[in-house]
């Protein structure tokens, strides 16, 4: 009996010892610019992914560039996103690596004009990059937005339309 306890435990334990390369990661820190269309805002922000063989899970932080240094306000936005690849593919020459596919997206930002408005977006749409230890990406996304904020009155109003992101970036794998 013991040595069947032992045996199980050794080859369970070697098993998970074992590199497997479809669970392997990849960790990439950006930088991106993007235009949202229902704020004409251009936003330019830092990100991290951490990519696995067919998924990615990104967060990231972007700041408003028109209306930084227009009205003298920041504009900062923090982005979560979660894509799949079912095309990912390794170029046979240079060795690049190849990724498309549906991603969906939430941006939700913060903006004081003369009261404090909020800003968010569900996004879905699609994610492409191309590179190896740097990767160009870009996104096209669109979805629900909305934007709540109370006037002088202390009324709450909440304003929802569709909205739709233009984002490219470059990446380094670390």
């Amino acid at each position: 009996m013991r040595f069947i306890y032992l045996f199980f435990l050794f080859s369970i334990s070697s098993l998970f010892s074992q590199t497997n390369e479809r669970f392997q990661t990849t960790h990439l820190i950006g930088t991106e610019i993007s235009f949202a269309y229902r704020t004409r805002e251009v936003f330019h922000g830092f990100s991290y992914t951490q990519q696995f063989k067919k998924t990615a899970v990104a967060t990231g932080l972007n700041l408003g560039v028109k209306s930084t240094y227009s009205q003298r306000t920041i504009f900062p936005q923090i982005h979560f996103k979660f894509a799949y690849f079912p095309i990912a593919k390794q170029t046979s020459k240079t060795q690049n690596l190849l990724f498309f596919g549906p991603q969906i997206q939430l941006k939700s930002g913060l903006q004081r004009v003369s009261n404090l408005h909020s800003y968010s977006d569900l996004l879905i749409g699609y994610d492409f990059s191309y590179g190896k230890k740097w990767r160009f990406y870009h996104s096209l996304n669109f979805g629900p937005y909305l934007e709540l904020f109370k006037d002088e009155k202390r009324q709450t109003f909440l304003i929802n339309s569709i909205n739709y992101y233009l984002t490219f970036g470059l990446n380094y794998a670390l």
